[in-house]
């Protein structure tokens, strides 16, 4: 969305990666243009190009900047009898046509992936700002407009992998940087580039370790960003490659405040949900489910969190997707005992597309542990199939 919420932007999954930019409130589009035969990655509209500047020279919108495999583009979408002219593919919707350029990297860079863009204010040319693109070696390259927009600086690694996303704050005082480490890093925007001092670092695993079971597991990737403030308190909402969603509350900015975490939403990180089954016992609310991304997920119903994760894997080591799973039924006196009974500890048996069965114990709430294998079994001259159903029996 542009910074006067009058256009939203676009990009296809076609082969040229189509850009398009929508008047929403008219619900139809105003241009469209071949965006790059590479992938686009990320898309975002600059908030500092003025009024005057985008009169002066016969844009509709501000600059449009796309970034992706190998590329950065800059665009301008343009009207009027700027629009004028031959080219059927610039101009193939009413009286608009969208015009790109491909950053300059002159000799200070060189062609990467880049993965997030990001914007902040520039003393030399304040109506177009500068433009940040955050790279898969962890650093960002600052691009400004002198008639064509170049490399102006290039920002050593600043995360210990690829700069997933990037954000700045409402008041446009704080850039907040995350990346596949983990780790978000907030900055001062004015002076980022030029110092590179951080004003708060966050480990995303460590924040919200006990809210779900794969800050445990295994390092969270910090995949997408958004920043809300309402006086000194910053909110940042977190997206996860493990498909959640956290909400992390700062008070102020001082490195020994700790920050408040909550989840907004979890589930499967990729793929379908083929397993679902019900804990046995009528004291708790927990389910548990299997699917196509090979992780054993146990649930609490009334927090709606995983409380337990187990990645699944067949004899080999290697993952394994499931489609079925059952709980083992609590014996008839069990069934209705409180905490400190048989109930704090149930089996699970899940079937794994290799054809092998595993049997698992849940201890409490969130430990889960093997306790029997039954490896999979083929006949003659036949492949390996998946279990399809796995069924305990009613008395277990």
């Amino acid at each position: 969305q542009d910074a006067g919420a009058m256009f939203v932007v676009s990009v296809g999954n076609d082969d040229d990666h189509a850009l398009c930019v929508w008047d929403w409130r008219k619900k139809e589009p105003l241009a469209r243009v071949a965006g790059d035969k590479s992938k686009i990655i990320a898309v975002a509209c600059n908030p500092f190009d003025a009024e005057s500047a985008r009169e002066e020279e016969g844009l509709q919108m501000g600059t449009i900047v796309t970034c992706g495999e190998n590329h950065v583009h800059f665009w301008s979408v343009l009207e009027g009898e700027e629009a004028q002219g031959d080219d059927p593919e610039q101009r193939l919707l009413g009286k608009s046509i969208i015009k790109g350029q491909r950053g300059m990297l002159g000799e200070c860079g060189v062609q990467q992936t880049a993965l997030s863009i990001a914007f902040k204010e520039d003393s030399e040319s304040p109506e177009f700002g500068l433009t940040l693109t955050g790279n898969q070696d962890g650093s960002v390259y600052i691009w400004q407009k002198r008639g064509v927009w170049e490399l102006h600086l290039v920002v050593p690694p600043v995360h210990s992998g690829p700069l997933m996303c990037m954000v700045s704050t409402a008041d446009g005082k704080l850039l907040v940087t995350g990346g596949s480490d983990g780790v978000l890093k907030i900055w001062d925007r004015s002076t980022f580039g030029e110092n590179l001092f951080v004003t708060k670092e966050l480990d995303v695993s460590a924040v919200t370790r006990d809210l779900t079971a794969s800050s445990r597991w295994g390092k969270v990737v910090v995949s997408s960003l958004a920043c809300a403030q309402a006086g000194a308190t910053t909110k940042l909402l977190v997206g996860t490659t493990a498909n959640e969603l956290f909400e992390i509350t700062l008070s102020d900015l001082k490195e020994e405040t700790e920050a408040r975490a909550a989840v907004v939403v979890q589930g499967h990180s990729s793929g379908e949900v083929l397993g679902l089954a019900m804990h046995p016992s009528t004291e708790e609310d927990k389910c548990a489910t299997v699917g196509t991304d090979a992780v054993l997920r146990v649930w609490d119903l009334k927090s709606r969190q995983a409380v337990a994760l187990l990645q699944l894997k067949g004899a080999d080591g290697s993952t394994q997707p499931a489609m079925t799973l059952d709980f083992r039924p609590l014996p008839k006196d069990a069934r209705a005992d409180g905490p400190g009974s048989d109930s704090d500890s149930v089996e699970l048996v899940v079937g794994l597309s290799s054809g092998e069965v595993e049997v698992l114990r849940l201890e409490g709430s969130k430990a889960l542990k093997q306790v029997h294998w039954v490896p999979a079994r083929k006949r003659a001259n036949s492949k390996l199939s998946d279990v399809t159903v796995v069924k305990f029996s009613p008395d277990g």
